[in-house]
């Protein structure tokens, strides 16, 4: 990747931040099977005791229109990212 060109893989503070949410959030959406490992998200340390997660920002957005979380009763989310 060329310097200065941005990832679209981003840390889960990040990705917490652009959605408007808490980190625990995203945490409840990976445990519900809403994200899936490789599409939406990846360990970046698989041999650690706890796993580092890179998050694909756009296609966690396409994932949440895509079941409609946007509007989720329980998580209202700010939808920074277009």
């Amino acid at each position: 990747m060329a310097r200065g060109t941005r990832s679209p893989w981003v840390t889960t503070r990040r990705l917490a931040e652009e959605l408007g949410v808490t980190q625990k959030h995203i945490r409840e959406h990976l445990k519900d099977e809403v994200f899936k490992q490789g599409t939406h998200y990846r360990n970046v340390n698989p041999t650690a005791w706890r796993p580092t997660y890179r998050w694909h920002l756009k296609r966690c957005c396409e994932c949440l229109d895509a079941y409609d979380l946007w509007s989720d009763s329980r998580i209202v989310y700010s939808r920074k990212v277009d």
